[in-house]
């Protein structure tokens, strides 16, 4: 479930993360000074480009231009959404966090009740595996052992409507609760006391865990020939099939840093592979590969290798998940598939030709590359015209999806070389990604760059800076409007870091350019003592452009002589803090 993320929550998680340690557990930093460099993660980077500047808790790339907080670096790098990001440095920091919206439906009901019975469901089912022929037959005929079974903590759910809600552990229990959970369905037209029934009735039960272990939802394997042949939980508050992976924490249990990650189409596959010591397998939770659960797969392995079954389904399915893997492609994880035979799935393969044999399979797997152009060849007759020119406009529109770079650009080589065309090379990352040059900046964006990059540049502003700021929304300009903005947020705390002050605009609208404004190249070219001076020189600069623009809204609509004293005054103190070259008129007394 989704947790509400306030400023304050975020101004406490920043505070609480030591960057320089989050990504050192990445990237290996060396240190220069009280700072540290590296290669850049984000791009292809052959000399240290990448900075972490520990006391601004802020890092930036002077090569592809990426620069950050904590936040920016786990939605960069682990490629996690925000609030996954908040949540992860949330939990490395032991901060509690609370619901995102009372009024969401689905957020009514806090997680730690729902895990609670989805904890003592699975135990109730494993207890009932014990105790049923028929569930412990069926392993058996499947070739599972009992030390893999209570591996997986496989259970058994009995042909009853009434398993769960007539048990004396869940007797005290709140039905409701069980329909949040996805363990019953309700019946709200049915007599008083059969109005909710168990999901699952005569099946295998596969405890799906979330990545900190918790059971978070099933899935129910029929073993009497009745349909769905597999059933899992609903989507729930804590259960998301598109986003989880089945085997996921086992595989991580079995290893911490693992050498790869063997994706499958059903439970039982993962479970026989790890029983024949294949333990890092995983597979998705009854539906088509998902880009959620592809950027999972490679933050927590070098290598993924998708082993789909040798059917026509299963090669669809590996077609599906090559056009998902291909915006994640870099040629840095390499993603590879294995191609079985046409009436094998992992499974019946590995029983029988052995595990010796399955190795060689892994061993042999295709690269993502490979695969693409296999499949696309397989279509197409090259001896025509018409042949290479749609696999140019097929192939193009799939390379395309490729991220900007060294992998993509040999791709096109590729394509290249088998239609006789000659490739369009994409500009490099660092092109595409870099910094606005000083040059491009307004001097509002430049005097915004130099606050929120040196925040204590504010305390040497003169005392009436606040009034003078204020009397610039009369010239209504984007960019004044931003630079006001960010007076306001600096002055409210000047000590703030870099890093937090970037969570105050990462919702506004603006948030592009002012992630911009914050990169140091934009202020390289000025020297730290003349960083003030140019400050208040825009400032001075903006206060004369107002000035200006009263004295021709006051000529504008009367003659000077019609002016009132007051307004003759205020024209005289303007005229006399222009420069020479502005002094268009004379004031009278």
């Amino acid at each position: 479930m989704a947790s509400r993320i306030t400023p304050d929550l975020k101004q406490q998680v920043l505070a609480r993360t030591d960057l320089v340690e989050l990504i050192r557990q990445r990237v290996p930093l060396k240190a220069v000074g009280q700072n540290f460099k590296a290669c850049c993660p984000f791009h292809d980077d052959k000399t240290p480009s990448f900075h972490v500047v520990a006391d601004k808790q802020f890092y930036y790339c002077f090569g592809c231009g990426q620069h950050g907080n904590a936040i920016d670096f786990l939605i960069a790098y682990d490629r996690l959404s925000f609030n996954e990001a908040v949540e992860e440095l949330a939990a490395r920091a032991g901060i509690v966090l609370t619901p995102a919206d009372a009024n969401d439906q689905t957020a009514r009901v806090a997680t730690a009740p729902l895990y609670a019975v989805l904890e003592q469901a699975a135990a109730l089912y494993r207890q009932q595996l014990r105790t049923s022929p028929n569930a412990i037959a069926y392993l058996k005929q499947r070739g599972l052992t009992g030390a893999i079974a209570k591996h997986f903590s496989l259970g058994f759910a009995p042909e009853r409507w009434d398993f769960l809600t007539a048990h004396s552990a869940f007797a005290q229990t709140d039905p409701q609760l069980l329909v949040a959970a996805g363990l019953l369905i309700a019946r709200p037209d049915a007599p008083t006391g059969r109005r909710h029934y168990d999901r699952l009735r005569q099946r295998i039960i596969f405890p799906i865990r979330d990545r900190q272990g918790r059971v978070c939802g099933f899935g129910g394997r029929a073993i009497d020939g009745s349909e769905p042949k597999y059933l899992n939980s609903p989507e729930t508050p804590v259960f998301h099939k598109g986003q989880g992976l089945y085997g996921l924490f086992e595989a991580r249990q079995a290893s911490r840093n693992l050498p790869y990650l063997l994706v499958v189409e059903g439970y039982l596959d993962v479970i026989t592979l790890a029983q024949f010591g294949f333990p890092y397998t995983v597979a998705m939770l009854g539906t088509a590969t998902t880009a959620t659960q592809l950027r999972q797969l490679q933050l927590v392995a070098s290598e993924v290798i998708f082993c789909f079954d040798g059917d026509r389904a299963g090669q669809a399915a590996a077609w599906k998940a090559l056009k998902l893997a291909l915006p994640l492609a870099t040629g840095h994880h390499p993603i590879r598939f294995v191609r079985l035979p046409a009436d094998q799935d992992p499974d019946s393969l590995l029983r029988h030709a052995g595990t010796a044999a399955f190795e060689q399979l892994l061993a042999d797997a295709q690269p993502l590359s490979e695969v693409l152009f296999d499949t696309l060849l397989a279509q197409v007759n090259l001896a025509t015209v018409e042949g290479r020119a749609w696999l140019a406009t097929e192939a193009t529109a799939l390379i395309n999806t490729v991220p900007a770079g060294a992998y993509q650009t040999l791709l096109r080589q590729r394509l290249s070389t088998l239609v006789g065309i000659k490739p369009t090379v994409s500009p490099p990352p660092h092109q595409v990604q870099s910094p606005m040059t000083p040059a491009r900046l307004t001097l509002p964006q430049r005097a915004a760059a130099l606050l929120l990059q040196q925040p204590q540049l504010v305390a040497q502003l003169p005392p009436d800076w606040p009034d003078e700021v204020a009397s610039w929304s009369q010239l209504n300009r984007d960019d004044v409007r931003l630079l006001q903005d960010v007076l306001h947020w600096v002055s409210a705390d000047p000590s703030a870091s870099l890093a937090w002050l970037r969570e105050r605009w990462r919702d506004d609208s603006r948030a592009a350019l002012l992630q911009h404004l914050t990169h140091p190249m934009v202020i390289a070219h000025i020297p730290p003592a003349g960083q003030i001076v140019e400050l208040i020189g825009i400032m001075r600069n903006l206060k004369q452009e107002v000035e200006k623009n009263m004295r021709r809204q006051l000529l504008s609509t009367r003659h000077l002589n019609e002016l009132s004293p007051t307004e003759r005054a205020q024209l005289r103190t303007s005229a006399l803090s222009m420069t020479p070259a502005d002094q268009d008129i004379s004031v009278p007394d």
